[in-house]
């Protein structure tokens, strides 16, 4: 298994699980729809993003520290395989985000469009990583 392909999967897992402990914990009636939902994306990006930076930095130095002194060099073709799995979660995000608008144009709420948006949004992710490991894992032996 690839560096790249272990950094995606703790990427994949630290994803899943910020976005798990995040909505479980979210709590809606306290506060009013759209600035309770607000709150949580906002809440939601930041934390994915402050604890993938922290999960990378541990692992890049546990990395070293294991025997390995130097990263390995980006190669140009790792450029092409982190562009293709942002297409795809693009696509899927982009998927999510016009049914939920249909869905809303059909008269659901505010609440289904926001449901249905966040699970896109976990949707697009797991997608994305899972396509880092597979481009990595498919050209790891060409």
């Amino acid at each position: 298994m690839t560096y790249q392909s272990k950094k995606a999967i703790l990427s994949l897992v630290s994803f899943v699980v910020t976005f798990v402990l995040l909505f479980w914990r979210f709590d809606l009636p306290h506060l009013t729809l759209i600035q309770g939902w607000g709150q949580f994306f906002l809440l939601l990006f930041v934390a994915i993003g402050m604890i993938t930076i922290f999960a990378y930095l541990i692992f890049d130095e546990i990395y070293r520290i294991l025997g390995r002194n130097k990263l390995p060099q980006k190669k140009p073709k790792h450029g092409l395989f982190e562009l293709k799995a942002l297409r795809n979660f693009c696509f899927v995000l982009s998927v999510g985000f016009f049914l939920s608008m249909t869905l809303l144009a059909f008269g659901k709420g505010l609440t289904v469009l926001f449901i249905l948006m966040t699970f896109s949004i976990l949707a697009a992710g797991i997608i994305m990583y899972t396509s880092y490991i597979f481009y990595y894992e498919s050209n790891h032996w060409r």
